[in-house]
């Protein structure tokens, strides 16, 4: 469940609104019964501090610090927005998304880094009535970069390009005196790491994924909340992983997922979901069980002011004891709890979040810790929906 984003300076919304134009513009062309729109055009801009705690060592930095401690101040800027192409009973939509995200450290022992993320995506979508039911197909493209990326506890995610296809099947089944909604889903993707010279262990984490989900949603009564059970299988491909034979890993995954969206009337929006993941491998040290729980609430208290709280937890066990993933693959455990506030101030939003995470793995003693406070404002200066 993703929350809202968060970034950047008051400064550039300021400069933004006095110079961008008028706060609602929607450009509309008819040809052959085909609508064209801009919507959701949005900036975010932020600030946020936090510290950093940890002994775990990552498989995706090359260099360390005999720091256990850091912390960090950041500032952030971020543009997205939807274009829409809409005919009968079919419709195209592009999402863009782009940010920069600035780094200042301090606490390591070596030397402090400014590291600098930056990350573009672009999506495209078709949609269209047919065989019943409504169809999905589309592409998007994502590149991610990192510039002086610091050692351990500051973990940053390496830079890489991600390609994505998937199809998705979703219609309609009325039965039982309720409504059901039945989706089936298939997904490609593959992520290039990029390694520089300096790290080329970076190589090991490419990979090329492929998964099929079957998905059933019941709405309990009403609009306003639904049950949905799903299952996936996952397949990945590590070509540089393994000496003779590429490591191959397949998962099953179940779960349940739960959603109430009764806002408008009772300013009460709320989500959970619980599942479970059983990971084989032709590595043994890579099969292991997890179960994850997730859930987010948003909460009215005022005609202005929403409550955002999120918690998420996962555990892993091994089926082999003393077997684990080289830490940067992935964590054993991880807790994240993050509370917020939303304030409506005319047409822009602002956001104080307060955030908390604990990873951990399976060897003895390795551990992180992250703690942190972000302030961002967001405005919809262009392509708001009336």
């Amino acid at each position: 469940m993703r929350t809202q984003a968060r970034f950047l300076c008051a400064a550039a919304l300021a400069a933004l609104g006095a110079g961008a134009g008028p706060t609602y513009a929607q450009e509309t062309a008819e040809s052959a019964g085909t609508q064209v729109s801009l919507e959701d055009v949005t900036v975010r801009a932020g600030l946020s501090a936090g510290g950093y705690w940890g002994n775990l060592s990552s498989v995706a930095v090359v260099w360390t610090d005999p720091t256990e401690r850091a912390f960090a101040g950041t500032g952030f800027f971020q543009l997205e927005g939807v274009v829409r192409f809409r005919g009968v009973n079919r419709e195209v939509r592009i999402d863009f998304d782009g940010g920069l995200r600035q780094y200042a450290t301090g606490g390591f022992e070596l030397r402090n880094y400014a590291p600098r993320e930056y990350h573009g995506d672009v999506a495209a979508t078709y949609r269209q009535r047919l065989w019943g039911g409504l169809v999905s197909a589309g592409g998007q493209a994502i590149a991610r970069g990192v510039a002086d990326r610091p050692p351990m506890p500051l973990y940053l995610q390496p830079g890489y390009n991600s390609f994505v296809a998937s199809v998705l099947y979703t219609r309609d089944l009325p039965f039982d005196g309720l409504l059901h909604e039945f989706d089936v889903r298939g997904t490609f993707e593959s992520r290039d790491y990029a390694a520089p010279r300096v790290l080329p262990q970076l190589d090991l984490l490419d990979r090329s994924s492929g998964e099929a989900t079957l998905g059933l949603t019941r709405f309990l009564g009403s609009e306003y909340s639904t049950l949905r059970a799903f299952g996936a299988f996952r397949y990945h491909s590590y070509p540089r992983k393994g000496l003779s034979i590429r490591r191959r890993d397949k998962a099953g995954r179940v779960g349940v997922a739960w959603a109430l969206n009764r806002y408008v009337t009772r300013g009460l929006q709320a989500e959970a979901s619980i599942g479970g993941t059983f990971n084989r491998s032709n590595s043994r040290r890579v099969e292991y069980n997890l179960v994850g729980f997730e859930s987010s609430l948003v909460k009215s208290l005022g005609p202005a002011t929403d409550l955002l709280l999120d918690l998420n937890v996962t555990r892993k066990s091994y089926l082999i004891p003393g077997q684990y993933l080289v830490p940067g693959e992935e964590v054993d455990d991880l807790t994240r709890i993050e509370a917020g506030l939303v304030r409506t101030l005319g047409p822009i939003f602002a956001t104080v979040r307060v955030y908390w995470k604990k990873a951990e793995t399976n060897i003895s003693g390795a551990y992180y810790r992250n703690f942190g406070v972000s302030f961002s404002m967001s405005a919809t200066p262009w392509g708001r929906r009336p």
